[in-house]
């Protein structure tokens, strides 16, 4: 077997499902969007609270592709997540999600790389289409 053809066997053989963290505080969006993104062949760490979140973050150290949450999260909320993402990788992809003014959140982090934010309530593609326009795809991508 030459080696163009033993890395392709090997790439066919290892799943590749990048890794999301999911932060949303309502169980039931957080549910749909998670089953919603693994059919889409992510592989979903979720989290209700920012403290969830960053214990998360700590056992997934920079394994991440990327993190979806809810910017008004009970405790410590959505923008103070932000920061900590941030600090630990500085070029994580971010969606954020809320169910407030997309405008002002979009004014507020104007010069934030890497983030998009959607407007609840969303479906599982609008999340997926905001990942794929940070530059976040599957291998299965449709």
């Amino acid at each position: 077997m030459t080696a163009a053809l033993q890395r392709t066997a090997t790439w066919e053989a290892v799943p590749c499902r990048p890794n999301i963290l999911l932060v949303e505080d309502e169980p039931l969006i957080r549910i749909v969007a998670a089953d919603d993104l693994e059919s889409d062949d992510f592989e979903v760490f979720q989290a209700a609270t920012a403290i969830e979140a960053i214990a998360q973050l700590k056992r997934l150290r920079r394994s991440l592709a990327a993190a979806i949450l809810d910017i008004g999260l009970p405790g410590p909320d959505g923008s103070t997540l932000v920061e900590h993402l941030r600090a630990v990788d500085a070029d994580l992809p971010i969606v954020i999600a809320s169910g407030y003014s997309t405008e002002a959140l979009k004014k507020r982090f104007a010069g934030v790389r890497r983030l998009a934010v959607v407007e609840k309530p969303y479906g599982g593609r609008t999340l997926i289409a905001a990942l794929r326009r940070l530059g976040v795809w599957t291998r299965h991508a449709r």
